[in-house]
């Protein structure tokens, strides 16, 4: 059904039920709907727009397009949700390329990986990688109400200025293992700052060298040096104010390891606690000694350690 150029009630043309049911809808103009309007396909209304994906929706604006399956761009301008699931709310320039991504509003907001939530203020702003939260606004961002919790490493380009700075008490063994999670190789070298709660006062640790020091750079402790993330993930963006495209890394190492004395059998999925022991035998009056190995099941929870 298509109604073009139209400023009238749909009271009038509706169903007994006060419903209009259809594959699609196309609709350029104004309309009235003094019920309910059920579309048992696409929807589209503005100018210039469509809904090409299965079951998509384009409620208005001009040049917008839902192209993926249940994609949604509720109005604006030039604003596409490509992929499926995908959403745009408005705004100006806007893409959600990735599936179940968003971009609410905003100006030249591209969402182009999967899972993810991008807001732009006018300048171009891209995701780089699935399941993750992209914002510009180049007035800064101010949040309002109760605490700020981060369940992980907090990267700052520029300059810390609190009026005070609160550390958990913690150990040096859990300092170590975070460290080993979450350092990239680039910054293996520097170091971190946190409060000991056994010996109630502010330590550094030195990642690199296992090594703990007084704030006036005593060595205090040494521990093995931890394993620092290898694995990584190379995403490439392009950079707001260069325009070059330039890569983007992500490290991260296992956060359980394999304890000593243990391993993982891959071929059956289950893990065995393995020791050594020599044997003696005897051959032709000759004494020889074997090494053998004995391998025991073993649970999950006796084989594997934090890092």
């Amino acid at each position: 059904m298509r109604i073009q150029n139209a400023a009238m009630s749909l009271v009038a043309v509706m169903l007994a039920a006060g419903r209009v049911q259809a594959g699609s809808l196309a609709v350029e103009g104004h309309v009235t709907v003094a019920s309910n309007l059920t579309v048992r396909g696409n929807f589209t209304g503005g100018t210039n727009n469509a809904a090409t994906g299965a079951l998509s929706f384009v409620g208005g604006g001009q040049g917008n397009g839902a192209l993926g399956v249940y994609s949604v761009v509720a109005g604006g301008g030039n604003c596409w949700a490509t992929n499926d699931y995908s959403t745009v709310g408005g705004g100006q320039g806007n893409n959600a390329n990735g599936i179940c991504a968003t971009v609410p509003g905003g100006r030249y907001g591209k969402a182009d990986h999967d899972y993810t939530f991008v807001w732009a203020d006018g300048t171009e702003t891209y995701s780089s990688t699935n399941n993750e939260f992209t914002a510009h606004a180049a007035n800064g961002f101010r949040l309002l109400g109760g605490d700020l919790t981060v369940d992980g490493k907090l990267n700052l380009g520029g300059v810390v200025d609190p009026p005070g700075l609160l550390l958990d008490a913690t150990t040096r063994a859990a300092i170590a293992r975070r460290t080993a999670r979450e350092v990239p190789p680039a910054k293996a070298n520097g170091a971190m700052l946190f409060f000991n709660a056994e010996t109630k006062r502010v330590e550094v640790y030195v990642a690199s060298e296992g090594a703990f020091y007084d704030l006036a750079g005593n060595l205090i402790t040494t521990i093995k040096p931890p394993v620092i993330a290898g694995q990584s993930v190379t995403n490439y963006v392009i950079d707001a104010d260069s325009g070059e495209v330039v890569p983007q890394i992500s490290y991260r190492v296992p956060r359980w390891q394999v304890k000593d004395g243990y391993r993982f059998n891959r071929a059956t999925g289950t893990f065995e606690a393995v020791t050594h022991t020599n044997v003696l035998s005897q051959a032709e009056g000759v004494s020889h000694t074997t090494e053998v190995e004995i391998a025991r099941p073993a649970t999950k929870a006796e084989a594997l350690e934090l890092r």
